[in-house]
């Protein structure tokens, strides 16, 4: 059984190195780029917006993995909450939102999450 979960973090390991190796060519190819405005945006060269949806998508994979092996149970209220944070900040990227509306956002978010997750315990 080890050896199972040892080869499925070394494959996990080595499909986040792929997709951050190949961020840019998916960037391009979805059209999620950051180009510097220089009023927010100080970067030099156009940033690929994919890395918080790399990360998420690490995250879940990982998650199903110990879920496949018995080691935690699967928690919907974390998945979905990663989801939503992840497609907010996507959206957020994409579309440049004014500050007020995204710390409204997540200040509506978290109370909403945190009384659910309150009211399952």
């Amino acid at each position: 059984m080890i050896y199972l979960i040892t080869t499925f973090l070394i494959f996990l390991i080595l499909f986040e190195i792929i997709l951050l190796k190949n961020s840019s060519k998916i960037a391009i190819s979805t059209s999620l780029i950051d180009k510097p405005d220089f009023i927010r945006k100080f970067h030099k060269k156009p940033v690929p917006l994919l890395g918080g949806l790399i990360l998420c998508t690490i995250i879940l994979l990982n998650k199903i993995g110990f879920f496949i092996f018995d080691i935690v149970y699967l928690e919907f209220e974390f998945i979905l909450f990663l989801i939503i944070l992840t497609f907010f900040g996507l959206f957020d990227d994409k579309f440049n939102l004014n500050a007020n509306l995204k710390l409204l956002f997540l200040i509506a978010f978290f109370v909403i999450f945190f009384y659910l997750i309150m009211i399952l315990l």
